[in-house]
């Protein structure tokens, strides 16, 4: 994932895109784009789908550069935000045309909703982190590190590892405050949280 941008890098850019420089837009879309599209993808598993998504971020991005503002955060969290939104609301159109013609129930569209959607806010919780956090908890949710690997790859102290993981998985963990999650939801941050070394 990328680095975050300074403050300063995400007011500049805000101003360039209101200016209209095309060139802001290439530089956001590189800077961007693979996590727009990874973002898109876990919700609605479906390339074209990502990609059409992606697209309509971008786009949203480049015609209505005025509705980000810094002061809410950072310009990578907006992008998620946009991204998590858009996602989980073609997947209910999507899910609603199923539907529509016979397929499954509406229960059954509602759990595949409401499930996807905490996938995509746990996505979108890790997206937010400020990067110390961000970069404990991939190390060890991802790369499966434990606190001590954690520490030595972040060249900091076995007890910052496991302050920065568990503030990271009590920040993931509601997630699941989304309705209708929980085993087999496809996001088990208790199954996490037992994994990272033991003793978070």
């Amino acid at each position: 994932m990328p680095k975050d941008a300074p403050p300063r890098w995400d007011r500049r850019m805000q101003q360039r895109l209101a200016r209209g420089e095309a060139a802001a837009l290439g530089e956001l879309y590189d800077r961007f784009a693979s996590l727009v599209h990874s973002l898109a993808h876990r919700v609605l598993d479906d390339e074209d789908a990502a990609d059409q998504v992606t697209r309509d971020v971008f786009g949203h991005v480049w015609e209505n550069p005025q509705s980000y503002d810094p002061k809410d955060g950072s310009m990578r969290a907006w992008m998620a935000r946009l991204t998590h939104r858009r996602a989980v609301h073609r997947l209910r159109q999507e899910e609603s045309a199923a539907l529509a013609d016979g397929e499954g129930t509406a229960e059954e569209l509602e759990l595949k909703v409401h499930r996807a959607a905490a996938v995509a806010r746990a996505d979108y919780i890790v997206t937010s982190m400020p990067a110390p956090l961000r970069e404990a908890l991939e190390l060890a949710y991802f790369q499966r590190h434990d606190y001590r690997q954690t520490a030595s790859r972040l060249s900091i102290t076995e007890d910052e590892a496991r302050r920065r993981l568990r503030l990271g998985l009590q920040l993931l963990s509601t997630a699941n405050t989304v309705p209708g999650t929980g085993p087999g939801s496809g996001l088990d941050t208790g199954t996490g949280a037992r994994d990272f070394g033991g003793g978070l």
